[in-house]
């Protein structure tokens, strides 16, 4: 099971439905299909990326980079 899962949504979307979970105060978010894995992208140990928050990146731009300097470059 993975730790970790980046959903990103904009606007009404037909695949995906947030709905609440329980009476906990928390959501549980149905997909319509399967998610999709990728491979683990490296960083170069001379990396320019600071990696100290969340970053928005282009699913494009994360299927075709070789290491994290292509994600936002």
């Amino acid at each position: 099971m993975p730790k970790l899962a980046v959903i990103y949504k904009v606007g009404v979307y037909g695949a995906l439905t947030i709905v609440p979970y329980n009476d906990t105060g928390k959501y549980m978010i149905k997909f319509k299909g399967a998610a999709t894995a990728i491979v683990p992208i490296p960083r170069p140990e001379n990396s320019e990326v600071n990696m100290q928050s969340s970053r928005y990146a282009l699913r494009e731009k994360l299927l075709a980079a070789k290491n994290l300097d292509e994600v936002w470059t």
